[in-house]
């Protein structure tokens, strides 16, 4: 009998849950979640993750928050200084995505619209977490990298590797 293969869903949101106000700007309700074998997450994902870091970071244990990388600030204001160096880091950091075995599920809930949809306010995290868990959703066989029975470990997700 075979063994079944157990996954490690790391989730992240963008933008707010709340309803009361949207914010005209930017209305709408992101979650993410990225399924990675649990064998693959511990035994590989990890140490490339710190690796990356360790070859491409001042600070090995930064986290590595995309806002933080955008904006150059903080962990990554060493971005700010040259181009070349911003350039490799980032040529890196797409090369060390690319080549992981994972795969990544989104939904974006414009909020105007759900607000409108119903008549008492619902939470668009509730409604995103239930989209990305319904049962219809299986990981498929991983075959090779992409460029494109879950657990959950509290505070440990690939990219806060120290």
């Amino acid at each position: 009998m075979r063994s079944r293969t157990g996954y490690v869903l790391c989730l992240d949101e963008c933008g707010t849950h709340d309803m009361e106000y949207v914010d005209p700007d930017f209305p709408v309700f992101v979650l993410v979640g990225v399924l990675v074998g649990e064998k693959y997450y511990s035994k590989t994902l990890i140490s490339r993750v710190r690796t990356f870091k360790q070859r491409h970071c001042p600070n090995p244990n930064a986290l590595l928050h995309s806002r933080d990388v955008r904006r150059q600030t903080g962990d990554f204001a060493f971005l700010q200084e040259s181009r070349s160096r911003r350039q490799s880091f980032y040529e890196a950091i797409n090369e060390l995505v690319a080549g992981l075995r994972m795969r990544l599920f989104a939904s974006v809930i414009d909020k105007r619209r759900l607000r409108n949809r119903f008549i008492s306010l619902v939470n668009p995290y509730e409604v995103s977490i239930a989209h990305l868990l319904k049962p219809g959703v299986r990981p498929p066989p991983i075959t090779r990298p992409l460029s494109t029975k879950t657990h959950r470990y509290p505070g440990r997700s690939p990219w806060k590797i120290s």
